[in-house]
């Protein structure tokens, strides 16, 4: 007889919690390079269309993905240098060839891509991208001073002290339910 310790019902808790652990992952975006022009000569031979049209209409942000997606006559090479993107040559980091290539971008910096059939690159197939940090909780800015002055006013109540589960913002958000899903966990297990 199965018990309620079985196997299933602990790759049950198991996938629960992987769930909400990979769930900040999921807000990641997934950009693809030209948009519906795809990656291919720029249209109306447009020498900046992938930096200045596609890429700057983007938000890039640390754990977003690229995808490049193109024909046998393209390819997507990679380099680490402004130097070697401008004269469209230099030290390779990576070579794409499968025609449907999906690209991390694991921390802030600039990455920088190139079709390096030859003159593909020099008639604008190529494109840097620019990524931030990754987004963080807003921040509350001070009230501009005032002119005129204000009337007096009572004093507000100090605010209620920590841990008495009022959350302030997605990180604690996440942590109660990682916390709510455990509990859930060792519930169903007992």
């Amino acid at each position: 007889m199965e018990g309620r310790g079985s196997a299933a019902g602990h790759l049950a808790v198991v996938a629960m919690v992987l769930v909400l652990v990979m769930a900040p992952g999921a807000l990641a975006v997934n950009h693809v390079v030209g948009g519906s022009q795809l990656w291919s000569y720029p249209p109306t031979n447009d020498l900046t269309y992938y930096t200045n049209s596609w890429a700057a209409n983007q938000t890039f942000a640390v754990g977003d993905t690229l995808q490049f997606e193109y024909t046998s006559q393209h390819d997507v090479v990679q380099y680490n240098s402004a130097a070697d993107y401008n004269a469209c040559s230099g030290t390779a980091v990576k070579t794409y060839t499968s025609g449907n290539d999906t690209i991390p971008l694991p921390t802030a910096g600039t990455y920088y891509y190139i079709c390096s059939v030859p003159g593909h690159c020099t008639e604008g197939m190529k494109v840097s991208v620019t990524v931030g940090a990754a987004a963080s909780p807003p921040t509350a800015t001070p009230p501009s001073p005032s002119t005129t002055p204000s009337p007096p006013t009572t004093p507000s109540p100090p605010p209620p002290p920590s841990g008495n589960g009022a959350s302030s913002g997605p990180v604690l958000s996440m942590a109660g339910l990682l916390i709510a899903a455990l509990v859930a966990s060792l519930a169903f297990l007992v």
